[in-house]
């Protein structure tokens, strides 16, 4: 499995959400395109830190303790992180968040993901999300039976403490998500794929208010116990919409020249990861600025959408790369 790393300006955090592998698993019933998978990893310097959060105590009702306990590193490996394989769509809104901003503290609402694979122009196979995958751990005791048939559990989603360490006050921190989809503009299944990417991200500062941010999602309307570890056939129609509350512009995957909607790296940008004639796309969020020693704990999930993704988007390898940072400030020169 491939391992990358992406370095930002000031602070870096590595997603990799697709990359291409032999899993057993396809994409699209009607073709032999291989499931995504990733590694992760971070590294930071200059202005930021951070520390991984730790997961544990998932009970069945989406709760979970959440401790940052670690010391604060330039670098960081995050693992167990399964939304990085395959299709998804969450089965509800996305409603996780940090209960307040102490060194240790919890999580409410996980997020359950069903798998979601295209079977033809209308029709959905959906399946929960099995325990045979590398989730938050349910309770040993917490069966399905309960949701109908079969087990399934919550998507642990990326937590981080990003801390300002500059010793400067009124910091800016900015979150940038870069999709890159490499440098053949012949291969528009990949951008077709990147245009599917989806995140829904939670920010909860030391000092004021926590804010979410999310791409917009379509999420399953079937019953629970409706869908079991064995694939059931829905109608794509059978879905509801989230609305997007990142106010950037968005790839569009419908877009009939898909690869008008990224931009085209004329040099190489050794600290995103980029090489010159790539393909890619950023979005960028503010997420506040934070006084000397100020943190925001923060949560993350990214995901390749299996209600948007056709077999357009077969075949793909690309990256999702997540990066915390602080503007550059504009030069000024003197006549």
């Amino acid at each position: 499995m491939k391992k990358s790393t992406l370095i930002t300006t000031i602070a870096m955090i590595v997603v990799v959400v697709v990359a291409l592998s032999t899993a057993t698993y396809a994409w699209f019933s009607t073709t032999t395109t291989a499931v995504a998978g990733a590694t992760f990893s971070t590294e930071a310097s200059g202005d930021w830190s951070m520390i991984e959060g730790t997961i544990s105590n998932v009970t069945a009702a989406g709760g979970a303790s959440l401790n940052y306990t670690s010391a604060a590193a330039a670098s960081l490996n995050l693992t167990d992180f399964a939304l990085a394989n395959d299709l998804w769509a969450p089965d509800a809104t996305i409603a996780t968040a940090i209960t307040d901003s102490l060194a240790s503290t919890t999580i409410t609402g996980l997020a359950s993901f069903t798998n979601a694979k295209v079977n033809g122009s209308t029709a959905i196979l959906q399946k929960y999300m099995s325990k045979d995958y590398k989730y938050a751990k349910v309770e040993d005791a917490w069966e399905a039976s309960a949701v109908g048939e079969g087990e399934y559990g919550y998507a642990q989603p990326i937590a981080l403490r990003v801390i300002n360490v500059s010793g400067q006050s009124n910091k800016e921190l900015l979150l940038g998500i870069t999709i890159n989809v490499g440098s053949d503009a012949s291969k528009t299944t990949t951008m077709y794929a990147g245009a599917a990417v989806r995140f829904y991200i939670y920010v909860a500062p030391n000092v004021g208010d926590a804010k979410s941010y999310t791409s917009g999602y379509n999420k399953s309307v079937v019953p629970e116990g409706a869908i079991t570890l064995g694939s059931t056939e829905i109608s794509k129609a059978a879905t509801a919409q989230t609305a997007n509350n990142y106010t950037g512009g968005l790839l569009d995957y419908t877009a009939g020249n898909i690869l008008s909607s990224y931009s085209h790296a004329l040099a190489d940008d050794s600290l995103l990861g980029i090489a010159t004639n790539d393909y890619y796309k950023t979005y960028t969020l503010s997420l506040g600025s934070f006084a000397a020693a100020g943190y925001a704990n923060i949560i993350i999930y990214p995901w390749v959408d299996g209600w948007v993704a056709d077999t357009s988007a077969a075949a793909a390898n690309f990256s999702v790369k997540f990066g915390f940072y602080s503007p550059v400030a504009a030069s000024s020169s003197q006549s």
